[in-house]
């Protein structure tokens, strides 16, 4: 069975632990990446039975009235053995919506894993953007 465990300060170790794709995207964010993570109200990391971390998420809200963005990252862990962990990850829907009643998510668009994971948590695709040179799709999940 996963665990779920509330973070205040990103573990620098998980760094070597993510996705070839997540860890392009967080070392090419630069300070960037740690100010999300220190701005963030509220991240999770989410542990396969191994003790191994499977993802690394948060949510994070750019206004006082806008909607509240997810942001994670794969970590090599969760591909191994996707159709499971998908399943246990459950979890942290039902813990993200009973907080926030809708949330956005941007997601790499080259990122099929990442892609499987929005669809599978219910969230519907709303529109794919240009960041800075990279394509991302653009989803959001309601109560």
């Amino acid at each position: 069975m996963t665990r779920i465990k509330e973070f205040k300060k990103f573990p620098k170790r998980l760094i070597s632990k993510l996705t070839p794709l997540a860890r392009d995207q967080f070392e090419s964010s630069g300070e960037l990446a740690w100010t999300i993570f220190d701005r963030s109200e509220r991240k999770w990391i989410i542990y396969a039975e191994n003790g191994e971390p499977l993802i690394v998420a948060g949510v994070l809200r750019m206004t006082l009235l806008g909607r509240p963005e997810l942001w994670f990252m794969m970590c090599e862990e969760f591909t191994r053995d996707l159709r499971k962990y998908l399943r246990e990850a459950l979890a942290l829907r039902a813990e993200l919506l009973a907080l926030y009643p809708v949330v956005r998510a941007k997601v790499n668009a080259n990122d099929s894993c990442a892609k499987h994971f929005a669809r599978f948590f219910s969230f519907r695709e709303l529109s794919t953007e240009c960041f800075w040179g990279r394509y991302v799709t653009v989803y959001e999940v309601a109560r």
